[in-house]
This record gives C-alpha cells, sequence and structure tokens, in this order.
C-alpha cells in the first residue's frame, strides 16, 4: 500500500481538490477540505491499478502542472525488447527524475512521490 495522496494532502492537493470537485459536484465533498483529506485517505487503501487510483493520478497530475510548476508523467519505453515504464519528473523544462519501473502504476506512483520530496524540500 503506498500512501502519496496522504503526503499531497497537506501539500495543498486537499484544498485544490476539494475546490475542483465542488465546482463539478457539490454534495461530493459537503465538508470540504476534510472530506477530500478523507478521500484520500481511502484511495491510498486501494491497490495501485485500480480506476479510483487512476482518475484520481489524472488529478493529481494536473495540480502539479497546475498549481505546483512540475511536470511529471508515467511513460512506456523499450530496451532490448524489454518493456518498462519511466516515472519522468520535469521543473521548468529541465527532467530530474527519470526512473524505470516494470509497470504504469508503479511508475505513476514513483512520479507523484518524487514530485511530494520535491515540494517538501521547497518549504
Amino acid at each position: 500500500m503506498t500512501t502519496i495522496y496522504q503526503k499531497l494532502a497537506p501539500l495543498g492537493f486537499a484544498e485544490w481538490l476539494a475546490v475542483k470537485v465542488l465546482e463539478c459536484k457539490p454534495d461530493f465533498f459537503k465538508e470540504g477540505v476534510e472530506s477530500a483529506n478523507n478521500h484520500c485517505e481511502r484511495i491510498d487503501s486501494l491497490d495501485v491499478d485500480d480506476k479510483e487510483r487512476t482518475s484520481l493520478n489524472a488529478l493529481a497530475f494536473r495540480w502539479l502542472r497546475e498549481e505546483k510548476g512540475i511536470d511529471c508523467y508515467p511513460f512506456r519505453g523499450f530496451y532490448d525488447e524489454s518493456d518498462f515504464f519511466y516515472a519522468t519528473v520535469y521543473i521548468d523544462n529541465k527532467k530530474i527524475s527519470d526512473e524505470k519501473y516494470d509497470t504504469h502504476p508503479l511508475a505513476s506512483i514513483a512520479c507523484l512521490e518524487k514530485a511530494a520530496e520535491i515540494i517538501e524540500s521547497n518549504k
């Protein structure tokens, strides 16, 4: 189990999520940020390839781009007939991290973890 959303929540993700989701679904996070924090905790308990986690990943990547200026994403790579995924993180068009993982969900989590480290170190 990974707790990436619980790491991102206090860095501003839960607040942003509550605002963005409330714009679309006013009853979803009735208690605002507290509901968003609870949602992040619940999603962290799911498998890394769960569809709800995949959806929240998309929102987390958007938040990182729009609010934190961090562009990160997983992408598929091939080398010597092996199949793997890169977890790539850019800041100001400069590559910060580029590591290999066996699956797309693991690469996604690695991107988010690296972005959380960057945000925490800039506090």
